[in-house]
């Protein structure tokens, strides 16, 4: 899938639930797409092929795995199954990430990643 759309349903994990392989959240994206902490299909957040399927709320995937250290987003997650090697590696593939919120919901997102070495200079 050349556009994958992630929205998330539940908070964000501060940077301090980040204890395992995934270092923080956008590490979550580019090297560590892991269940934890709180990155669970349809829990957490929910994965659609379109932007309008997002803002709908419709069509949302139903399939998705995790927990492959050095495996980034989506790893083989599909609509409805497997859909293997679309994963993201830092430095392997090009790939864009972008952002939507209003400045407040976003500067509340990357104080949670405090530490993040992502995150600079945000400001509402």
């Amino acid at each position: 899938h050349k556009d994958i759309y992630y929205k998330r349903i539940t908070s964000v994990p501060a940077q301090s639930a980040f204890t395992g392989h995934a270092t923080d959240f956008v590490n979550l994206f580019t090297d560590n797409w892991m269940t934890t902490p709180s990155n669970v299909l349809n829990t957490d957040f929910k994965l659609y092929g379109t932007y309008d399927d997002a803002i709908n709320n419709v069509n949302a995937w139903t399939w998705c795995n995790y927990n492959d250290p050095t495996v980034g987003f989506p790893r083989d997650c599909g609509p409805s199954g497997y859909v293997p090697s679309q994963w993201s590696k830092s430095g392997a593939r090009t790939w864009v990430m972008e952002v939507e919120g209003t400045p407040q919901e976003i500067a509340n997102t990357c104080a949670s990643q405090d530490d993040s070495p992502y995150v600079d200079n945000v400001s509402v």
